[in-house]
């Protein structure tokens, strides 16, 4: 579990709009998750969402595995994070994305997809 200690608003565009300005707020959630979207998740969107709320967690950043997930089907579970988030509860879409040379790179809060390629090629398309 990760707790973050926010300073200003939040910058992810969730979808989810904020009515005030988040100032020195502590959040609780998890980073680094696979839901069933990855090939070694077992949980869907919905029950992840479930279980995390009933922890009182504020956030999930997801970090599904790259492989065999296409721009499209991405593009769709953007969107069903944003229609799963909300005021108290935001899921962050990412993605774990193994380089060439076998590194692996987690970017969250990501809207498209970033292809495979060199480290350095991967982190300046996150």
């Amino acid at each position: 579990m990760l707790l973050l200690h926010c300073f200003g608003s939040p910058s992810f565009s969730s979808g989810v709009q904020m009515k005030k300005r988040v100032e020195n707020h502590t959040v609780r959630g998890i980073i680094h998750c696979h839901s069933c979207f990855s090939y070694d998740g077992t949980h869907s969107l919905e029950e992840l969402c479930r279980a995390l709320r009933s922890e009182n967690l504020q956030f999930v950043a997801l970090t599904e595995h790259s492989a065999g997930i296409s721009q499209d089907a991405y593009r769709k579970f953007v969107a069903r994070c944003r229609s799963l988030s909300s005021k108290d509860f935001v899921l962050i879409p990412g993605l774990e994305i193994l380089c060439l040379d076998g590194t692996e790179i987690a970017g969250i809060g990501l809207e498209e997809m970033v292809e495979q390629g060199e480290p350095n090629q991967v982190v300046a398309a996150i």
